[in-house]
């Protein structure tokens, strides 16, 4: 929902989201956590699919910079540390973005710029 149209999202976040496990649905939570992906080019969520499973995902985005999709990971959050976090994260970016590149995907001016960013300060995206 990160790049939808707002009136989009709006539409979206104007519907009841089921609960899949006790971590909270409401329009706040999902608000921060688009503004979130909005300006780090992926997301991360603890227990909102699953209880003790962690995901991680990046947009895909078609040849007009529309969302089609996401690449994600899942991991069991016992063994999750921090090397395992930044592998995670760091291949999982640019694997999004190698997709997006032979799939003829356009990432939005505004991620790719935060991104470019993001790889010229640590190497990491």
């Amino acid at each position: 929902m990160a790049f939808l149209p707002a009136p989009e999202t709006a539409r979206i976040l104007s519907a009841s989201l089921p609960p899949r496990t006790a971590v909270s649905t409401t329009g706040a939570v999902v608000k921060a956590r688009i503004a979130a992906l909005q300006t780090q080019g992926r997301t991360e969520a603890l227990s909102t699919f699953k209880d003790g499973v962690q995901g991680f995902a990046v947009p895909r985005f078609n040849a007009q910079s529309h969302p089609v999709g996401a690449v994600a990971v899942a991991a069991a959050m016992p063994q999750m540390n921090a090397p395992l976090r930044a592998t995670i994260t760091t291949q999982l970016t640019r694997a999004g973005a190698e997709i997006n590149a032979l799939w003829g995907g356009s990432v939005p001016p505004t991620l790719e710029t935060q991104l470019r960013a993001l790889r010229q300060a640590g190497g990491r995206s």
